[in-house]
């Protein structure tokens, strides 16, 4: 009788403990792992040179992105000396990348554009947070320039949802 007793309990809690496991099964239920890893700066050297009366603008910007196949080029347009010594740092978790970018030398008399690219590995979802934080030679940190999402798709074009500029 115990025995009988015993095999009716388990026949009414083993269903009972299936049914609480977790079903990834079902389709969306589960996000696509993102991978992203830094792969090169390319600096392009000076795309125009700035006169004196507008050396004190901030014109920092992610001016597009081209995704091609796993590989996303970020292009990131700067104000720097016209004979900089970049030194970049980049760190990426998660979604986030974080771009440092250093002027090393004392400089020239002058300010360029700049429009270099930023290339990654890149593969999984379609949102991307990017933060650049630039140090001029002489500066004491790091300023961050530019904190925005943005979302990606096969476009040249970039779709940002929300730009903070600094």
């Amino acid at each position: 009788m115990k025995v009988l007793k015993y095999l009716l309990l388990m026949l009414l809690i083993v269903p009972l403990l299936n049914g609480c496991q977790k079903d990834d099964s079902v389709i969306g239920t589960k996000d696509e792992e993102t991978k992203i890893e830094f792969l090169r700066f390319i600096n392009y050297g000076c795309a125009s040179e700035k006169g004196l009366e507008k050396t004190l603008q901030n014109d920092y910007y992610l001016t597009g992105y081209r995704l091609n196949k796993d590989t996303l080029t970020l292009t990131i347009h700067f104000p720097a000396n016209c004979c900089p010594d970049f030194s970049d740092s980049i760190y990426v978790s998660n979604n986030n990348v974080n771009i440092t970018l250093a002027d090393k030398s004392p400089g020239c008399f002058c300010i360029c554009e700049y429009n270099n690219d930023f290339t990654f590995l890149y593969t999984g979802g379609n949102k991307i947070h990017i933060i650049f934080r630039f140090m001029d030679f002489g500066d004491e940190g790091y300023t961050t320039r530019i904190d925005t999402l943005v979302v990606l798709n096969t476009g040249y074009e970039p779709r940002v949802v929300s730009d903070i500029t600094y």
